[in-house]
């Protein structure tokens, strides 16, 4: 132990460090025996605890005679060590066994004489309080340094542990930190770092690549400098309501980049929070979308360029999504609807297409939508104030680069008056096509008869007896006129279509028909005629010359529909305020749907088409001559059968009568 302690001494010292070298040699060679002493063994039960503790006190107490015997001298030294020993295996029970079996060998077996009580001998009382005292102080020793050891290596194990878990996650930490300036460094991004209370703590490099500033003059506060002067306000009040809200800000700025021009950047800024709520550090971004913006601004232009235009056009321009929805019209149509933008995106409620052309209009709609395939059609779109006008519709797709359907953009042009004038267009030509076959036959009929008649009177008229040649001189007379009266009708209707108007001056009514029964009495001499005037007879302004004409087709009518033994009543009945002049007749009658039809040019009903010769202009011509004179003309069934046609002109007053100039006679 001396020996020990001075080597101890000079290692501390440090003077003799080949001593201190040679000195350590025992203890570094007891090493393992003290590290196998400390591994602290388990027994597998109490048994093993106790046989394993009686057998070791068995053989020290052995050694202990053995060495009594030899030297005289009683040794207790071998059963504390065994002690020990058992207390190292067995523990504090193991060590009790071993105290107890060691105090009762102290007792009875290494104090002489052997094998006695010794009742009056103070010795072995105070042999075995001396071992018990010494024993049992060294095991309760030995035990607290076994504790203490274990928990010592236990402690050294959890450290190791630790500094093992540390040493990881510092160097996660490292390695996540690396990555992170890596990923930082190499995004098209500018990125810094700021502390909770404001002042940069990290700016990646690309700072510096992107400005210009070197890294040290961004870090000391220059960043402050590059944004736009007209920016920095809005900056700054973003960057302080994040702060004082501690929640994330995102403002559009514009930044000196390096070659002095500004780009516009969107700004990202956002708190890192710790576990108890507050910040523990700021981290910013900057994205440049300098070319959005700009992409952006042609873009508007773009769209006001064309919504501009889509103004004004003359036609109705709507813009929808793929779907049919609605995203813009433009003016001509809203105001032509009457509807607002919101209430045109919901057409159907609003009934703007006409209702026969709905369902058709929708499944072409539709079929667009679905297929892609370009709109076109006709349909009738009502107005604001009712009117239904026809319109063509087209529209086409808008495609992005991949081919998918943005929008679609439909075009509608008013077609109403072209659509109306073609098919007036058309009737004219089908009413031309019949006129020309009418007029053709109608033409032809007479003019056969007056050739034919006339070639037999110059070629046989001296063969022929008096009264056939009288007939056939007749026959020519009577087709003569009905070709003079077809002619007549035409350059009449051609002149009021021109809007010729007639020249009026004052008359009798009932001398001019007066007049016209007689001649046609005259030159039809079995068709009975009857004329009856009534009230006191008044002038009226109306043009001789178109009153005979409406006289000679109305009475021309009644004598070609009326049987020939009917008499055909003229009747003319001056009342205050007018003269009305009428033609009756017993023919086959006006069924009451035409009686406004007939008064349509080159108007035939089926009922007389076929019986009856003509080309139905007669009674057009009437009415359009009687209108032009101020009056009217109606048409109404007799009882009995028959029709009665009316004309009705006004009296005029005296002073009108005046300023036209003096009635006309009779014979006028």
């Amino acid at each position: 132990m001396t020996q020990a302690a001075s080597t101890t001494e000079r290692t501390n010292d440090g003077s003799d460090r080949t001593g201190v070298s040679r000195s350590t040699g025992w203890p570094a060679r007891l090493k393992p025996a003290f590290e196998r002493l400390g591994t602290f063994p388990e027994p597998p039960s109490n048994v093993h605890r106790y046989a394993f503790a009686a057998g070791l006190m068995a053989a020290a107490v052995a050694i202990s005679v053995l060495i009594g015997e030899l030297t005289d001298i009683n040794f207790v030294g071998l059963l504390i060590a065994a002690v020990m020993l058992a207390v190292w295996y067995g523990g504090l029970r193991g060590g009790a066994v071993a105290v107890v079996l060691g105090a009762l060998a102290v007792w009875f077996v290494l104090t002489p004489p052997r094998l006695s009580f010794h009742a009056d001998d103070p010795e072995p009382v105070v042999r075995t309080l001396g071992f018990l005292a010494s024993s049992s102080v060294g095991g309760l020793l030995y035990v607290g340094a076994r504790q203490a050891l274990r928990r010592s290596r236990a402690l050294a194990a959890e450290a190791s542990v630790l500094t093992k878990q540390r040493e990881e996650l510092l160097a996660e930490a490292m390695a996540s930190e690396q990555r992170w300036r890596s990923l930082t460094e190499n995004l098209p991004l500018l990125i810094g770092q700021g502390g909770p209370e404001g002042g940069l703590s990290f700016l990646t490099h690309r700072w510096t690549q992107y400005t210009g500033i070197p890294h040290e003059k961004l870090m000391e506060g220059d960043i402050v400098k590059l944004v736009h002067p007209d920016d920095l306000a809005r900056l700054g009040q973003v960057v302080r309501r994040a702060v004082d809200q501690r929640a994330s800000g995102q403002v559009e700025y514009r930044l000196r980049t390096t070659d002095g021009t500004y780009r516009w950047q969107l700004g990202v800024i956002h708190p890192v929070l710790r576990a108890e709520g507050d910040v523990a550090y700021w981290v910013g971004v900057a994205l440049d979308i300098d070319d959005r913006k700009r992409a952006e601004a042609l873009l508007r232009e773009s769209e006001e360029r064309y919504r501009t235009l889509a103004e004004a056009l003359p036609s109705h321009v709507v813009v929808t999504t793929p779907d049919g929805a609605y995203e813009y019209c433009n003016r001509h149509y809203l105001d032509y609807v009457g509807l607002t933008f919101e209430q045109a995106s919901r057409w159907q409620d609003y009934q703007v297409i006409h209702p026969d052309d709905y369902a058709a209009a929708i499944e072409r709609w539709r079929h667009s939508l679905e297929t892609g395939e370009p709109l076109h059609s006709e349909l009738r779109l009502r107005r604001h104030d009712g009117e239904y006008r026809w319109f063509l519709v087209t529209g086409a797709p808008m495609r992005d680069e991949t081919g998918t359907i943005t929008r679609w953009i439909t075009a509608s042009v008013d077609i109403h008056d072209g659509k109306v004038a073609s098919e007036a267009l058309a009737e004219a030509v089908a009413a031309k096509d019949e006129f020309l076959g009418l007029v053709s036959h109608e033409l032809r009929t007479p003019i056969t008869t007056i050739l034919g008649n006339a070639y037999i009177l110059e070629r046989r008229g001296h063969l022929i007896a008096e009264q056939d040649r009288q007939q056939a001189l007749a026959d020519i007379h009577a087709d003569a006129e009905r070709l003079h009266r077809i002619i007549d009708n035409l350059l009449v209707l051609a002149r009021l279509e021109r809007g010729q108007e007639p020249d009026l001056e004052p008359l009798l009514v009932d001398r001019l028909v007066a007049r016209l029964v007689d001649d046609t009495q005259r030159r039809n001499p079995w068709r009975k005629l009857s004329t009856e005037v009534t009230g006191e007879p008044e002038l009226v302004l109306a043009s001789p010359v178109y009153l005979e004409q409406v006289a000679r087709n109305l009475i021309s009518n009644a004598e070609k529909y009326s049987p020939d033994n009917e008499p055909i009543e003229v009747r003319v009945a001056y009342t205050e305020s007018d003269v009305r002049f009428s033609v009756a007749d017993r023919g086959v009658g006006i069924p009451a749907a035409e009686r406004e039809a007939i008064f349509t040019p080159f108007y035939r009903s089926q009922r007389t088409a076929a019986t009856a010769q003509g080309i139905g202009i007669g009674l057009a011509v009437c009415k359009r001559l009687v209108e032009a004179q101020g009056g009217t003309i109606s048409a109404h069934p007799r009882e009995g059968g028959g029709s009665e046609f009316e004309v009705v002109l006004p009296l005029e007053t005296d002073d009108a009568i005046s300023d036209a100039g003096r009635p006309q006679t009779a014979t006028t």
